[in-house]
């Protein structure tokens, strides 16, 4: 039997569930890309599993590269979610600023993590050590055969890899953030985070008039079976919740 953690997302009743849309949960193990255009509710979404992975008694890290503590903080209490819990870690960029993907990696295997998340992928680029650029960078243009940018993009496409293939290792439950941008087919920037993501959750927004209409989607699901159809949800003042067809 496939053990799984609970979301806690359900319609304003309870009984709508996205747990029930994929089999009854996440696996445990499982490395999900949360992806999606700005403003879509994909941070929402992960401080809202980290809040009850946390009520459950797991031990969880929330990884910000592009905010403060407080600012994680505050973000998550504006939508009704208290992240001040004696199981959450939060780990920003100002306490991080010397980490390379070395000590992330070490972090992942030294720690009691039982659930992680990555906010967010794209930022990959920005923890990385200019030296580790300039070194692979400059040795692809003297062989005169690859440009700076091609190489540089290797460089962060080898580092998500290390990332999520440790987190597999250690069977460590992640949600990967990716923003992306309006318009575009892609499901993440790096084209190697969705392949080796366990799972794709893709969140949609549309604007006509005055009216916001939020949905998701499970592109993929390894380990379990999952609703394929487009799940309407909104963004209340106690997190995400779906909406019944």
């Amino acid at each position: 039997m496939i053990k799984r953690i609970n979301t806690g997302i359900t319609d304003k009743k309870g009984k709508l569930a996205l747990d029930e849309l994929m089999g009854g949960g996440i696996p445990i193990g499982n490395s999900v890309l949360v992806t999606g255009a700005s403003g879509t509710g994909k941070s929402t979404f992960c401080y809202q599993v980290t809040q009850q992975q946390a009520k459950e008694g797991k031990i969880c890290y929330y990884v910000a590269f592009d905010q403060t503590k407080e600012d994680v903080i505050e973000n998550a209490k504006a939508v009704g979610i208290n992240l001040n819990h004696k199981n959450i870690f939060i780990q920003t960029y100002n306490e991080l600023q010397d980490l390379v993907i070395d000590e992330l990696i070490e972090l992942i295997k030294e720690s009691e993590v039982d659930f992680l998340v990555l906010d967010s992928i794209a930022s990959i680029s920005g923890i990385l050590p200019e030296a580790e650029f300039a070194k692979i960078s400059q040795a692809k243009i003297n062989q005169n055969y690859m440009p700076m940018m091609a190489s540089e993009s290797r460089v962060i496409r080898k580092a998500i890899r290390r990332i999520v293939l440790a987190l597999k290792e250690h069977k460590i439950t992640s949600l990967l953030i990716n923003e992306l941008p309006e318009g575009t087919k892609k499901l993440s920037k790096d084209d190697e985070s969705d392949f080796l993501a366990d799972g794709v959750i893709v969140f949609h927004f549309v604007e006509i008039g005055v009216t916001d209409y939020r949905s998701l989607n499970i592109r993929k699901m390894r380990k379990t079976s999952h609703e394929k159809d487009i799940i309407p949800y909104k963004i209340t003042s106690k997190g995400i919740q779906l909406i019944a067809k």
